[in-house]
């Protein structure tokens, strides 16, 4: 179980952060967790626990807590969340991670991950801390915010519902350029049949079989038949999900002599793909966008082994 407790934020105000720890001592990863626009409220305080059980210290900052601190609002009133969306500031959100960031010092390393409004934190969050990653489900970044591609300090995953009014491919369209264009490395996953907030399931849009437009599902994105073949019995579970999916990737390994390039467009677009390409990653646009980044990510976390 996790807990509130208080920092300074650099403007004089007081936050409560709901915070949760592992139960194993030592040293562990970190990760900030950005409330919705319905405050930190039982799901996301839950989700902060989900992550201390996979051993992180997790840290939920209450966003609002100049206007309404404690709010938690409900998913069917939203009528009472714009007065306080309206009143935060880019200054103020920066003042806001920084005091949770420091609340996590001493941690092996630090993420970020936000979900809707939490989503353009975790951008911004990205950009003035020494992040290692950033995760962002379904939040809009306007185009004010969007320099602050050439600052992102990790690697960014994204996540969009297909069916997302609130977002669509006109804004996302505009987050991947300025990444492109900012040479940042990225991973986006597009949920064909999800609507807005499908990762929340205290919402009514919540929807646990999401998959992607490919028909690819879980954080490994496994293609049904390729799930079966691994003996996958539930393509949601994570732990079921990354250990397939790891496997496959030591197979294409063996396949390909270990060349990482080709194992990884063999991943994206399948090994028969790769060998009628002549040994060479295919022309296919989603899979030489896709080769790089996951090379680059690798590679950036070699050095920081180093």
């Amino acid at each position: 179980m996790g807990d509130f407790t208080s920092v300074r934020v650099s403007d004089g105000t007081e936050m409560r952060v709901y915070v949760a720890r592992p139960s194993a001592t030592g040293k562990s990863p970190a990760i900030l967790v950005f409330q919705e626009a319905f405050g930190v409220n039982s799901h996301i305080r839950d989700v902060t626990e989900r992550f201390a059980k996979r051993g992180y210290v997790a840290a939920a900052p209450e966003l609002f807590h100049r206007t309404a601190p404690g709010f938690e609002g409900r998913y069917d009133d939203f009528d009472s969340v714009p007065k306080h969306i309206g009143a935060m500031t880019t200054d103020g959100i920066e003042a806001d991670v920084r005091a949770t960031y420091d609340l996590l010092k001493g941690a092996s390393s630090v993420v970020c991950i936000g979900f809707c409004m939490g989503g353009r934190v975790s951008f911004i969050a990205n950009s003035v801390a020494p992040l290692s990653a950033s995760v962002g489900f379904y939040g809009n970044v306007p185009p004010e915010l969007l320099g602050r591609a050439s600052r992102q300090n990790g690697p960014n995953l994204l996540f969009w519902g297909g069916l997302d009014k609130h977002i669509g491919e006109e804004q996302r369209s505009a987050l991947r350029q300025a990444l492109t264009n900012a040479s940042k490395p990225f991973v986006e996953t597009l949920f064909s049949f999800a609507d807005h907030g499908f990762f929340c399931d205290e919402r009514s849009s919540y929807n646990p079989d999401a998959v992607s437009s490919a028909g690819a599902a879980g954080l490994m994105q496994l293609m049904p038949e390729t799930a079966r073949l691994y003996g996958v019995r539930n393509v949601f579970d994570p732990e079921e999900n990354i250990r397939a999916g790891v496997k496959i990737l030591k197979r294409l390994l063996v396949q390909f002599d270990g060349d990482l390039e080709l194992a990884l467009a063999a991943y994206n677009a399948g090994p028969n793909a790769v060998i009628r390409a002549g040994n060479r990653i295919p022309p296919h646009a989603q899979t030489e966008a896709y080769v790089p980044r996951v090379l680059d990510y690798y590679r950036r976390l070699q050095a920081r082994k180093a």
